[in-house]
């Protein structure tokens, strides 16, 4: 049985922030913590969602945005960070985050397109289900 990280982080009684910085191999956790964490990451079979890790990483995945600014801008850029990377490196990043840019406006595109054709057909069947209801009105009218 797989978990989410949340549930790791209650059954170890700790945060999903401290589940995450063991994760990802933190120095910052107490070793009975680690421990705490890592059974229950054993114990229940954890592993991290690989579109989530893609998407957080800085040289892959759609940048976060967080109150319409890029997430880190202004912040100090390490030395392994993209914009400290070559321009051909560079350019390789901007491209893949182009395409995966392109690739999810065209799924937004896609889902549009049907809840659009499923609006115009729900619209379509309560104007037919509202003129059988006048006709049957109409009906019981004529009859009595």
């Amino acid at each position: 049985m797989s978990c989410k990280l949340k549930e790791i982080a209650i059954l170890a009684g700790v945060s999903t922030a401290t589940v995450s910085r063991v994760v990802n191999g933190s120095e910052s956790v107490s070793a009975d913590t680690r421990t705490r964490v890592s059974s229950a990451i054993v114990k229940f079979q954890y592993a991290p969602n690989s579109h989530a890790v893609q998407l957080g990483r800085a040289n892959g995945g759609i940048p976060k945005l967080r109150g319409g600014r890029l997430l880190g801008a202004g912040r100090q850029r390490s030395k392994n960070s993209p914009d400290n990377c070559s321009p051909r490196k560079q350019k390789d990043i901007q491209s893949e985050q182009l395409r995966l840019l392109e690739k999810e406006i065209s799924r937004l595109g896609r889902l549009l397109a049907d809840l659009s054709r499923d609006l115009e057909m729900t619209r379509t069947l309560l104007q037919t289900k509202s003129r059988c209801q006048e006709h049957a009105n109409t009906q019981g009218l004529e009859e009595s």
